[in-house]
């Protein structure tokens, strides 16, 4: 078994399948094709289904109507890779150093959901499953996934399940790991325009508006000395995080040390009295993700900016109004854009704050499961980013959702010191044979 399992990793990870890269679309289809190959290797029904811009993958084994239904979801995507930011020549070739393999992807995604697919293909051929399965494999999460939001809601009774198992991210020092909420998001597009074109002579330079100026002048409004966000009502719907949540997460060592050395960052933010766990997982924030001019050429060093944009993305918590925020946020830039300029708003993407329900029964056996392999007390995490997917998932299918990371906590995901460390993989093995093994079943 494990040397299947390593013979999938290198295999898979050695196809670059990066979606927004229109020179991969070739090896995103390989990868689906291979995928829809190795489940029909181990009698697994698979739809190969395509007019959702990248190809989705649905593999099922359904033995016995009296059991529950998990549906592992997952997607496929992988960022680009630089290849002189990495060890090796090729980032998508196999590397070991100090029991650790290193890898595009292999920390964050790739080696999580093959974990899952060897056992259970195991537990098929042992006649040891006890539920019905179904991979949904897909390849956009990185483009926040609307093409598979609406494959979900065309095809709610064909993804019919129990509950939905997903594995992302990494572990908290390495101890076992369940999230219980996620943040929501909210992308929105600040445009900026000062003029009809670009002004390309110097004989009006410091008399005439620049577009990136305006906008940097604007943003710089957004928040308070403090690093509070400076909108109107932003906070009015926020709760206090519960104390005993405080308490607890308090307790989780957080080695801010060690993560600033990581990334070379002198000091991070925080709101007083709150540990960094609470403030990135039950806190909202606005960040500024990018700024550009209209124009993306070398005669831009020379002339004004007639046209900018900006990309601010929210994450908010429970409680919060999409549509409150978006309509304070175009009050404050409109009580402070200035005569001469014009500006548009455009709302990109609204995904709402999910928690996930730890009363469920699927929840109770991951943390007993985890807490005797691990031999520690499962951590609850509210997760600081947010799963575009999920909201859909919850509203259309099932409430039961179960997210699982299972990478090591200094595995440096989408870096490109991005490894996994080969420990785990025998612990991850164990829990997901005994979760979904008949012989070892808690209810």
């Amino acid at each position: 078994m494990i040397a299947k399992y390593y013979q999938l990793l290198k295999e898979f990870i050695e196809i670059p399948s990066i979606s927004i890269d229109k020179e991969h679309l070739g090896d995103i289809k390989k990868a689906a094709k291979r995928l829809k190959k190795v489940f029909e290797e181990h009698k697994m029904d698979v739809q190969f289904i395509e007019g959702y811009w990248n190809p989705i993958v649905i593999a099922s084994y359904e033995h016995n109507a009296n059991l529950p239904t998990c549906t592992i979801y997952w997607n496929y995507d992988v960022l680009p890779a630089n290849k002189k930011d990495w060890r090796k020549d090729d980032p998508f070739s196999l590397y070991i150093w100090k029991e650790s393999i290193y890898w595009r992807w292999v920390a964050d995604t790739k080696w999580q959901i093959l974990i899952h697919m060897v056992s259970i293909f195991e537990l098929i051929k042992e006649k040891n499953l006890w539920y019905n399965i179904r991979f949904f494999i897909e390849w956009e999460k990185i483009t926040w996934s609307e093409n598979t939001k609406r494959f979900i809601v065309e095809n709610q009774e064909k993804l019919k399940s129990d509950f939905f198992l997903m594995s992302d991210w990494s572990l908290v020092n390495n101890d076992a790991c369940l999230w219980t909420s996620t943040r929501g998001n909210i992308d929105i597009s600040l445009i900026i325009k000062t003029a009809n074109n670009q002004i390309s002579t110097g004989t009006y330079w410091g008399i005439v508006p620049n577009a990136i100026h305006e906008t940097c002048k604007l943003l710089s409004k957004i928040h308070w000395a403090n690093n509070q966000i400076n909108i109107p009502y932003f906070y009015y719907d926020v709760e206090e995080i519960p104390f005993n949540t405080v308490i607890n997460n308090k307790k989780i060592e957080f080695e801010i040390d060690k993560v600033q050395k990581e990334l070379s960052i002198k000091s991070m933010f925080k709101e007083k009295n709150l540990d960094y766990i609470s403030q990135i997982g039950l806190r909202p924030t606005v960040q500024i993700t990018s700024i550009r001019s209209w124009y993306d050429d070398k005669i831009t060093r020379k002339t004004i900016q007639n046209k900018a944009v900006a990309n601010i993305s929210f994450k908010t918590v429970k409680k919060q109004s999409p549509d409150k925020i978006i309509t304070s946020f175009q009050q404050r830039i409109g009580s402070n854009i200035p005569d001469y300029v014009e500006y548009d708003i455009k709302v990109d993407q609204i995904s709402e704050w999910v928690a996930i329900d730890r009363k469920n029964k699927y929840f109770w056996k991951a943390e007993s499961f985890l807490q005797d392999i691990f031999q520690t007390q499962v951590i609850h995490l509210n997760l600081g980013t947010t799963i575009p997917v999920l909201n859909t998932i919850t509203k259309n299918i099932t409430e039961n959702v179960l997210i699982i990371p299972l990478a090591n906590n200094d595995c440096n995901s989408r870096w490109s010191s991005e490894n996994l460390n080969i420990k785990l993989i025998e612990k991850w093995f164990l829990f997901t044979l005994n979760f979904f093994s008949t012989q070892l079943q808690l209810f």
